[in-house]
């Protein structure tokens, strides 16, 4: 939910997401470059609180941290203050990773920010170079091997899941 982007230089982004890990220890995670293997912004070129004139972009290795111009587009046309889905499946090892966007793929195989080992972390950011309001809910870091729950009904009983969750860890109760 992005609801105000500052017109600061450069930078014209707020809600900047990151993932990574935490090396340094004393910083917080994700805090400088080399802890971080994805960094996503939603950009508006002029600043604003209104409209859908919103982009989310990506920081690939090599571009201009100050200049969000120079990140990958993936998505155009986001409104404002509405609430939005992202998603972001992370190919450690192949140093890549594919963004939905209200489950639709808007970025495929992105290339890393910087190679990481391992993706401990996620970061949400408005700082000096990410100024705005936004905000965030229900952040889902899923288990490595994750399972559909099947679910019969036999005769007029109701099935209630809790938690609600889309997939489950192995051994969950639910």
């Amino acid at each position: 939910y992005i609801d105000r982007v500052e017109n600061v230089g450069d930078y014209d982004r707020t809600g900047n997401i990151y993932l990574g890990h935490d090396a340094g220890g004393s910083n917080g995670p994700c805090s400088g470059t080399a802890e971080r293997i994805a960094a996503l912004g939603f950009y508006d070129p002029d600043g604003g609180d209104s409209g859908s004139d919103l982009e989310l972009r990506a920081s690939e290795n090599g571009d201009a941290f100050g200049t969000t111009t120079t990140w990958a587009q993936l998505a155009t046309g986001i409104s404002y203050d509405e609430w939005h889905t992202v998603r972001v499946e992370v190919d450690v090892a192949g140093g890549t990773y594919d963004v939905f966007l209200d489950d639709v793929l808007v970025g495929d195989d992105v290339g890393y920010y910087t190679a990481l080992a391992s993706v401990t972390h996620i970061s949400f950011v408005a700082d000096s170079d990410a100024r705005g309001d936004f905000y965030v809910d229900n952040v889902f870091g899923p288990a490595v091997d994750r399972y559909d729950l099947s679910v019969s009904k036999v005769g007029s009983g109701t099935v209630t899941v809790a938690p609600g969750e889309s997939s489950y860890e192995d051994g969950a109760s639910v």
